[in-house]
């Protein structure tokens, strides 16, 4: 029953797809030169996600800079403390 439904081809699809995700077989060199390219190669909306992640980073540094000050994460040391 199987066979009528399509599953075993698909089956053997998947198999196939993962293999190739895995190992990379497969790749042509118009690919290939694609995933070289680093984040262009990326889909648009994923571009605008990565920066807004970086953007909201960014401000939360900024955001904890400032609240925190310059104070440092040690207190000032005791020069009067003799040995």
């Amino acid at each position: 029953m199987s066979g009528s439904l399509g599953l075993g081809a698909a089956a053997e699809r998947g198999r196939n797809a993962a293999f190739t995700a895995m190992t990379g077989a497969g790749r042509s060199s118009a690919s290939a030169a694609a995933g070289e390219g680093g984040s262009d190669a990326a889909p648009a909306w994923a571009r605008n996600l990565r920066a807004e992640q970086s953007a909201r980073h960014r401000r939360q540094i900024a955001i904890h800079s400032l609240k925190e000050g310059d104070r440092g994460g040690l207190r000032d040391p005791d020069i009067k403390e003799k040995e």
